[in-house]
């Protein structure tokens, strides 16, 4: 449940909405990690994706949110691809 903000009284009387100047906890959930309300690794979990798929899920979702765009998207490109390699080497393709 997010947090409420907290609203205070002014002098006047007039409320206003307290800002927070908490700096983001950059470990344990930092701004790209939470975009569009979930945690990608929960995402993850959730599915049950393996290394390769949910390392190249988490590049692509955090993309256009870090600043390295194309980096990152050539980053999960390189995770699909092992997989892909590893499925045909299990299948003897």
């Amino acid at each position: 449940m997010e947090k409420q903000p907290e609203i205070i009284q002014g002098f006047t009387g007039k409320q206003y909405q307290a800002i927070d100047f908490t700096p983001p906890d950059m470990v344990n959930s930092p701004p790209h990690y939470t975009t569009g309300g979930i945690e990608v690794i929960d995402f993850i979990e959730a599915k049950g994706f393996n290394y390769h798929l949910g390392n190249a899920i988490k590049y692509i979702s955090r993309a256009s949110h870090k600043g390295h765009y194309l980096q990152d998207l050539e980053k999960a490109q390189w995770y699909l691809t092992r997989e892909i390699e590893k499925v045909k080497n299990e299948s003897g393709r």
